[in-house]
C-alpha cells in the first residue's frame, strides 16, 4: 500500500510539473512540443511497429496493472516535460534582438 501511495505522489508531481510548464508556454511552443512528441512516437512505430488500439484499451481498462499504468503515465508526463523544456531552452537561447524567435522551428 505504501508503494501505491508513493507512485501516486510521483504521478501527481510529474503532472503538476508538466502543467506548470504548459501554463508558462506560448501556443507556438506547445505546437512545437506536440510535433516533436509525434515524431518521437513515429520513430517508435518505425522501430517496433504499430501499437494497436486494443493494446491501449487493454492497458487503460486493466486494474491489475495499476503500477504499470501509473509508470507509463508518469513517463509520458516526464517525456512531455522534457520536450517542452528543450523547446523553451532553445527558444530562449535563440531569441532575436527584438525578442522574437527565429523561424527555424518545425513547420
Amino acid at each position: 500500500m505504501a508503494q501505491v501511495k508513493q507512485d501516486m505522489i510521483r504521478l501527481i508531481e510529474s503532472h503538476e510539473e508538466f502543467q506548470l510548464l504548459v501554463d508558462k508556454s506560448s501556443k507556438e511552443e506547445l505546437i512545437q512540443c506536440a510535433k516533436l512528441l509525434a515524431m518521437y512516437l513515429s520513430l517508435y512505430k518505425l522501430r517496433f511497429g504499430e501499437i494497436s488500439a486494443k493494446s491501449y484499451i487493454d492497458l487503460l481498462s486493466c486494474s491489475e496493472n495499476e503500477e504499470e499504468l501509473t509508470s507509463i503515465i508518469e513517463g509520458g508526463n516526464e517525456e512531455a516535460s522534457a520536450m517542452l523544456k528543450i523547446i523553451k531552452e532553445d527558444r530562449s537561447k535563440n531569441m532575436t534582438i527584438d525578442n522574437t524567435p527565429p523561424n527555424s522551428y518545425i513547420n
